[in-house]
This record gives structure tokens, sequence and C-alpha cells, in this order.
């Protein structure tokens, strides 16, 4: 369970969650209604997955933190 999540750990949706929220902005300024649904599926998602690195990274600080006692 470890390795599966230090590879988990190694990621990070950050500059993918700015990328979709730009678009986000470029589809509310031409009001295109699926272009807005699809952005915010998006920034949804990779919200998520970010969230489930830091879930990880939390996980992993707890194991070590009681491995080395």
């Amino acid at each position: 369970m470890v390795s599966k999540n230090k590879k988990i750990m190694n990621r990070d949706y950050k500059e993918k969650i700015v990328y979709h929220m730009n678009k986000l902005d470029e589809a509310l300024t031409t009001a295109n209604t699926r272009n807005i649904q699809k952005s915010l599926d998006s920034i949804t998602y990779f919200t998520n997955k970010q969230l489930d690195v830091v879930e990880c990274s939390l996980d992993l600080d707890y194991e070590m933190q009681y491995q080395s006692e």
C-alpha cells in the first residue's frame, strides 16, 4: 500500500486545475455553455485527484511517524 501511496503522491494536478480554470474563464466570457460545463467537469476531476494526492501524503506521513517509533 505504501508504494501505491508514493506513486500517487508524486502527482501534482495544480497546473491542470489552473489550465481548466483559465478555460472556464474563456468559456464564461463567450457564454459557451458546453465549454463551461466541460471546464467545470475537468476542474472537479482534477481537484478530486489533487485531494487524493494530499490525502495520500498525510497517510504516508502518519505511517512513517508510527513506523519510526
